[in-house]
């Protein structure tokens, strides 16, 4: 697993890309990317409830994965998939992962999905 980039935006979140490629038939690759969002919980505002709930519910980070993949993609063209890749992803996300409350809404919605409780019947 190789880091290929690595960003920290202004409202705090930590955007790391790291590649997985593998060759899985002849000249064939599985373009792989793991897409992981980082942000630190602890240095939030420590008199406000909703962070130190987050922090006693989450814990010291939130760390959430997204996969980007591609299969079947030639050798000589793997360099240009993952570049692509990466840059439809940021393009296509940059509009949200940017805004100064994006942060505390992805906060509240791994809090809502801890909250929920999975029955078994």
């Amino acid at each position: 697993m190789a880091l290929i980039r690595e960003h920290r935006l202004p409202n705090g979140l930590l955007i790391a890309i790291f590649d997985e490629t593998n060759r899985y038939f002849g000249d064939y690759h599985r373009v792989f990317l793991r897409v992981v969002l980082h942000y630190d919980l602890t240095p939030a505002d420590r008199n406000d409830p909703f962070w130190s709930e987050a922090r006693d519910r989450l814990g010291p980070e939130l760390r959430l994965e997204k996969t980007l993949e591609r299969m079947g993609v030639a050798d000589s063209e793997v360099e240009g998939t993952v570049a692509a890749l990466v840059d439809n992803f940021l393009a296509t996300a940059d509009e949200y992962l940017t805004r100064p409350d994006y942060p505390r809404q992805l906060v509240i919605r791994e809090m809502e999905k801890r909250r929920k409780t999975t029955r078994i019947y």
